[in-house]
């Protein structure tokens, strides 16, 4: 209950700024003129005529009406029929109290604030010019005679006007203040949402100037990869490689001097191996080094200012490439591949040369050039593998397809020639053979031979025999024995060199493969254009009938794919 009675004299609140300040005004109004009306209630009972407690009842019943109104959202309606009442009942005590001399007429000031804080301007000159004519109609009715004398007003009745008119005065003092406090809080707060509103487009223009900038750093770096993955095709030494690389990204990112730096194969120095500047050559003849200390630990002490890498779970801590050229700035970039350490690059220029931006801005490159760099390697390697296998004798890709096609195959040579053989070992001899023990047995059918047969293996498996025979009374002596075993090995190791061979030949096949997609990929920056680049040499390199590729951002529900391209 009296949580009701709280809400029902407090001030209501509307969704319209305009409408709720005017509610707010009208509320206060309404319970000021309540107060008023009880102590006119009060003075009425103690005072004749008792006609007053009548008025002063209605009064107030009025009055909560209009609370109830403005509760309800007829601000207007309420502003307008409380303001003309008003005036009415201040008219109709003028008449009855002493005419335009009466110390109340006055009050008429109030009515002109009241119409002015709820109604509008338009209000208050509606009313002063209503007030001022019917001024105009008592002077007349006065002194015409048709108004009856006025008798002398008693004291309490003097006290009474003037405490209202005081008392209206303080209410529009009082509105006035609060009125003017209010625009204040208002402007205020306006003017605290309007900072908000700034800070925030602030932050918002320099989050765009951020990604604006990552944008077209990002693109120049892809710019970068997709000229050296163009100018790269063809190239197959790693030195042409390198060279290329120091002379596009000084091209491109309009830089001094851009140096590589190599790791030695002992990992104790790295060597400066290429420059985009002609005359730094000497220096690259000379040998210039930095020295390079590997360890387990983060802690390390080298004299002068030093680098530190980790990779993995290495520390490599390098001495700093000195200046060249009277160059005051360096910027230096591990080239690492996977967990490959594989050397620096080395930027140097004047004070104009940029810090982080410009780390971020190689960072892509430095690992697009390592990437490339260890596939050359990888490739080199595997060709030399292959060199060397062959230079041992060992048989082609081609060779061992062949022997997966056909199977289990022999040979046999009886001092006439060479001929296939499709004998079987014996059950017993075949278990051995298979534990890797040399054995010697005799043959069932006729001609009956003795043969002393060794196992053949590879990679830990037996994977054939190799033996020869004699006559049924032959022995074979331990140095035979040995001398098999010994050819059986050798055999042994000549087929697994052919194995080596066949798989660096498929292992170099495939990453010459995977090398020419990435490269065709890189040389464009559309994404459609990628996606069709990849479809296509997908299927060309493993020769398939058809080939499909889909991406599904993940900001696009699962079930919706953003791109999908198929090649046939």
């Amino acid at each position: 209950m009296l949580k009701r009675i709280f809400r029902y004299f407090s001030p209501p609140t509307i969704e319209d700024p305009e409408i709720d300040t005017r509610a707010r005004t009208l509320h206060r109004i309404l319970l000021s003129f309540l107060g008023l009306t009880i102590l006119f209630l009060f003075y009425a009972v103690v005072y004749p005529p008792r006609a007053q407690i009548i008025v002063a009842i209605v009064a107030i019943v009025f009055e909560l009406g209009l609370l109830s109104a403005l509760h309800n959202g007829r601000v207007t309606l309420a502003s307008t029929v409380f303001t003309f009442f008003l005036w009415v009942a201040i008219t109709s005590s003028v008449i009855l109290y002493g005419g335009i001399r009466d110390t109340g007429f006055m009050a008429y000031l109030a009515v002109l604030v009241i119409a002015g804080s709820t109604l509008g301007g338009r209000s208050t000159l509606a009313y002063a010019g209503l007030t001022i004519a019917m001024a105009v109609l008592l002077a007349l009715l006065e002194n015409s005679g048709m108004l009856p004398a006025y008798q002398t007003v008693s004291l309490v009745s003097v006290i009474i006007s003037h405490s209202i008119t005081l008392l209206a005065a303080a209410l529009i003092l009082d509105l006035s203040i609060r009125g003017t406090s209010q625009i204040a809080r208002r402007a205020l707060t306006s003017e605290n949402d309007q900072r908000e509103i700034n800070s925030r487009l602030e932050q918002a223009q320099k989050e765009l100037t951020k990604y604006t900038a990552d944008l077209e750093r990002n693109n120049t770096a892809f710019q970068t990869i997709a000229q050296l993955s163009r100018a790269s095709q063809g190239i197959f030494s790693e030195e042409e490689l390198l060279a290329l690389s120091v002379n596009t990204i000084a091209e491109q990112l309009k830089l001094e001097i851009v140096n590589i730096y190599l790791l030695s194969s002992e990992k104790d120095a790295a060597f400066l191996s290429y420059s985009n500047r002609p005359e730094i050559g000497g220096l690259i003849g000379n040998r210039q080094s930095l020295v390079v200390e590997v360890s387990d630990s983060p802690f390390r002490i080298l004299s002068g200012k030093t680098i530190r890498i980790q990779i993995g779970e290495k520390y490599y801590f390098i001495s700093s490439p000195p200046p060249i050229l009277d160059a005051s700035e360096s910027i230096v970039l591990p080239l690492v591949s996977g967990i490959d350490f594989i050397g620096l690059l080395n930027v140097q220029g004047g004070p104009e040369l940029g810090g982080q931006e410009l780390k971020e801005l190689l960072q892509p490159i430095v690992e697009s050039i390592a990437d490339r760099i260890s596939l050359k390697r990888t490739i080199r390697g595997m060709e030399d593998r292959v060199l060397d296998a062959r230079r041992t004798g060992g048989l082609g890709i081609d060779a061992w397809d062949t022997i997966d096609r056909l199977g289990n195959i022999g040979f046999r040579y009886d001092q006439i020639g060479v001929f296939p053989s499709e004998e079987e070992l014996p059950e017993g001899i075949a278990d051995a053979i298979a534990r890797g023990e040399a054995q010697i047995y005799t043959t069932e059918s006729e001609p009956v031979r003795s043969r002393l047969i060794a196992p053949i293996s590879s990679r830990g498996e037996v994977i054939g025999v190799i033996g020869y025979e004699q006559d049924r009374e032959h022995v074979w002596p331990e140095e035979e024995r040995t001398l098999l075993e010994t050819i059986a090995s050798r055999v042994s190791l000549a087929l697994e060199n052919t194995r080596l061979v066949a798989e660096a030949q498929k292992r170099a096949e495939r990453e010459r493969k995977i090398g020419q997609t990435a490269s065709r990929m890189r040389e464009t920056l559309d994404i459609d254009v990628v996606l069709q680049t990849a479809v296509r040499e997908i299927r060309r390199a493993l020769d398939i009938e058809q080939a499909e590729i889909r991406i599904s951002p993940a900001l696009q529900s699962e079930s919706q794919l953003s791109r999908s391209h198929e090649n046939k």
